[in-house]
């Protein structure tokens, strides 16, 4: 399983790393990545909740972890790609 890390607000950068998924894979969002929530369409999509909370972005069905939850994910997976700007 590999886990795909999107700090980007980038609509762009979602839409490469959209292609990029796999059955398995899991979409994370992180810092700006958050404000793409309501435009992810990956049904293993996470989003961390400090983050959400810290852009206000309240109004999502995606599912929040907390920051121990991500470590546990990073460590439990196979490979983590960074997307950036």
């Amino acid at each position: 399983m590999t886990i795909h890390m999107l700090f980007s607000a980038n609509q762009q950068t979602l839409s490469e790393a959209s292609a990029m998924l796999k059955d398995k894979d899991t979409l994370l969002l992180v810092g700006n990545g958050c404000y793409l929530a309501e435009q992810v369409k990956h049904s293993n999509s996470l989003a961390l909740s400090q983050d959400m909370a810290a852009r206000g972005q309240t109004n999502t069905t995606i599912k929040l972890i907390s920051d121990s939850e991500w470590v546990e994910l990073v460590a439990s997976s196979d490979q983590v790609i960074s997307w950036l700007d």
